[in-house]
């Protein structure tokens, strides 16, 4: 019997970076200002700028999101391995 892989372990600076990607991404999107002032707004009233609040901000959503969230994502992902999978195993049989 062949021993598994084992998986890769994911720990905290995987979840940050991908935190911050996300951050980057809805800070650029909209076009968010560099400064202080939606610290409160965002729920983070001593992050040091706009950008570490809307960080405070996503990872509090995706801790606390719920199925709604998680499935049509699961869904999707489900979607391109199926897809990635018969796409291999047509390579495999030309």
């Amino acid at each position: 019997m062949r021993n598994a892989t084992p998986l890769p372990v994911h720990n905290s600076t995987d979840k940050a970076d991908l935190y911050w990607q996300i951050t980057s991404a809805l800070h650029a999107a909209f076009n968010l200002p560099e400064g202080t002032g939606l610290r409160h707004a965002l729920g983070a009233p001593d992050a040091p700028n706009n950008k570490h609040a809307l960080y405070t901000w996503v990872e509090t959503q995706l801790i606390s999101a719920d199925a709604k969230v998680w499935t049509p994502v699961m869904n999707e992902l489900v979607t391109r391995l199926h897809d990635e999978l018969q796409r291999q195993e047509q390579l495999l049989w030309v």
